[in-house]
């Protein structure tokens, strides 16, 4: 991911000292106003050297801390628009993408796979999930101790979720589309 200078978010204030155990508020903002599509910044915090520690002797290692912290601005009328597809099987290996056609990300806490044995469900397999920014999509890789498309397997059911375990969508695969 790259990131830019932006001047369009304000963060105050822009640089602080912290004591052990303290804490600090950050105010953020922006004269902006919301537009059709989310607008999304990253607020990067970074502890900087001690530029009065001393020296320490012998070979010494410091450890700074990096926090890199998402922010939105929702789209003045958001719209979801979430899409699974069945990226392919091999073996006991599968795929599965999630895009997002909203404007809105959307976060997912978990995306699911079961095979179907006619109208029955098998036990689904589980992966985290992320969020999904809009115009963007997300790869996701299930493994299983038995091949995907084994012999009585009739279909695939694919679940996006939210962190509340709620079906933010969800489609059904045909093996035979899935499995050829």
């Amino acid at each position: 991911m790259q990131l830019s200078d932006d001047d369009a978010l304000v963060v105050f204030p822009a640089s602080f000292t912290l004591a052990p155990k303290a804490t600090q508020n950050i105010r953020v903002g922006t004269s902006q106003r919301p537009a059709e599509i989310e607008k999304t910044w990253r607020i990067v915090l970074e502890e900087l050297p001690d530029p009065n520690a001393p020296a320490r002797p012998g070979a010494t290692i410091n450890v700074l801390s990096m926090i890199s912290v998402p922010v939105f601005m929702p789209p003045a009328a958001p719209r979801k628009d979430l899409q699974l597809a069945w990226a392919g099987a091999a073996g006991n290996k599968a795929g599965v993408t999630l895009a997002n056609g909203g404007n809105a990300h959307e976060l997912v806490g978990a995306v699911t796979v079961a095979a179907l044995r006619g109208a029955e469900a098998q036990t689904p397999v589980r992966v985290e999930g992320w969020y999904v920014l809009p115009g963007q999509r997300r790869a996701y890789s299930f493994e299983q101790a038995t091949p995907w498309c084994a012999p009585g397997v009739t279909g695939f059911e694919l679940v996006a979720a939210d962190t509340n375990g709620q079906a933010l969508t969800r489609r059904t695969v045909d093996a035979a589309e899935a499995c050829r």
